[in-house]
């Protein structure tokens, strides 16, 4: 209730914004989605982190690659930016493996999803039984897909789900813009992901790495390292200019008496 409390406050000022948190991504996102919706709001769309969901194949498959591609699509608008884009830089038509590297994949709707997620399945499927009959007929059998167990029929169905569901599809245009543009670099980065969350948790561990850490300071250093991470994802990936208690911020993180605290944006 305080989380959400302080995302209304931040943005009081905001004519155009009332605090509401539009998405999350999350690991596990069915599992905890419904307590983060009593903080967030029910309007909050829970959405499964990619890399988690892809992390999951691992426990199946012997790689990857080919459902890395079934979850992620270069529309046709998207690859003609690209194309533009490096023929403004090297005067010159690029390559179809330049324009894919330079242009922005969207995770497509559930149904769209679910069709391509089903086709990997199904090809990797096929070539499993080309491999028993080879195996059955003496010859040496191709190379195996699935690793073997009775898991690989629950991973499936409890992956499938999450595609149904649209857990794993990018949200709509119209709620939330998944790419962020920044004007000074002309880089876009992606909402999409909780890298930098994880990144940022993993720096506190290192920070509380103490034998005692007292609440007051316990409190600042949390309240610090998240600030100025938001504060590095405004400049960095909106083109805003930097706050100016950063540097102040920063220095007393490293203190063991509180400061005053600034509004920072939640991530």
């Amino acid at each position: 209730m305080l989380l959400k409390k302080r995302n209304e406050l931040l943005f009081q000022d905001d004519p155009n914004g009332d605090g509401t948190i539009f998405a999350c991504h999350v690991d596990n996102c069915c599992s905890v989605g419904g307590k983060l919706k009593r903080i967030t709001g029910p309007e909050t769309l829970m959405k499964s982190d990619s890399f988690h969901w892809q992390q999951r194949w691992d426990k199946v498959l012997v790689f990857r690659k080919l459902m890395r591609r079934a979850l992620f699509l270069v529309e046709d608008k998207e690859a003609k930016r690209a194309e533009a884009c490096l023929m403004k830089k090297k005067k010159k038509k690029p390559s179809p493996r330049e324009i894919f590297k330079e242009a922005n994949a969207t995770i497509p709707p559930p149904d769209m999803l679910e069709r391509r997620v089903m086709a990997v399945l199904q090809a990797l499927t096929e070539k499993g039984h080309q491999a028993d009959q080879s195996q059955m007929a003496g010859s040496t059998p191709v190379g195996r897909f699935f690793k073997p167990g009775a898991n690989t029929s629950n991973v499936m169905l409890n992956q499938m789900s999450h595609v149904k569901k649209g857990c794993s599809s990018d949200p709509p245009a119209s709620v939330f813009l998944i790419f962020r543009e920044n004007p000074k670099t002309g880089k876009t980065f992606t909402a999409r992901s909780t890298g930098t969350c994880e990144v940022d948790n993993r720096h506190l561990n290192r920070l509380l790495d103490a034998p005692s850490a007292g609440l007051m300071r316990a409190d600042r250093l949390i309240h610090n390292c998240h600030e100025r991470s938001n504060d590095n994802k405004m400049v960095n990936r909106l083109g805003l200019d930097p706050s100016g208690t950063s540097g102040t911020e920063q220095h007393t993180t490293n203190q063991r008496f509180p400061a005053t605290a600034s509004a920072g944006v939640l991530d």
